[in-house]
């Protein structure tokens, strides 16, 4: 597990993962080996012009912390909203996400088929259940990223197949105002 302490903890983490091409900047250390501290600022004109991501962007359940994911990707440039998609129970919360230019869908399902990277946004004890509905459509290439409190690996493993691409994400409440820390285990 490693500890990143970043302003731009959505776009980097894609970058550690591996999402966006290896470019490092000298002046902007955010991708050492080690737990470090960056301000927003510090990267930001770099990030902004060196993040693009081509990937499906897909959020399963999309309340405040999935909002506030995907408007840090689309407001720094990393996806185009209309990358971006979802699905959740509530119509108020995916009318929101159709505000801001991405595509609500009806069912977990439709979600994963239409996303390379599929973000678990719903409460620990809806986890399993979301992840058997987009279980049939999930490919080889499609990594699941879960920001689902007490989840571990082995259960996203669980329910999601033992090949499927997982990554456990604790983001922060700072996270809803762009700036976060974000622990993370691959």
């Amino acid at each position: 597990m490693s500890l990143l302490s970043l302003g731009h903890a959505a776009s980097v983490g894609m970058r550690a993962l591996g999402l966006v091409r290896q470019q490092q900047h000298r002046s902007c250390s955010a991708f050492r080996r080690k737990p470090i501290r960056v301000t927003s600022r510090q990267c930001s004109a770099w990030v902004e012009a060196s993040m693009s991501l081509n990937k499906r962007i897909g959020f399963m359940g999309s309340g405040q912390m999935a909002e506030a994911l995907a408007r840090g990707l689309i407001d720094r440039g990393v996806v185009q909203p209309s990358h971006i998609c979802c699905s959740d129970p509530a119509q108020a919360r995916k009318e929101l996400f159709r505000s801001l230019g991405a595509t609500p869908y009806d069912s977990n399902l439709e979600v994963a088929q239409n996303s390379d990277v599929l973000f678990v946004s719903v409460k620990p004890q809806f986890v399993h259940t979301v992840l058997a509905d987009a279980r049939p459509a999930l490919k080889d290439h499609t990594l699941i990223i879960s920001i689902a409190a007490g989840i571990t690996v082995s259960q996203l493993l669980e329910a999601a197949g033992p090949n499927a691409k997982v990554v456990r994400v604790m983001p922060n409440t700072p996270c809803l105002v762009g700036e976060t820390a974000a622990a993370m285990c691959l």
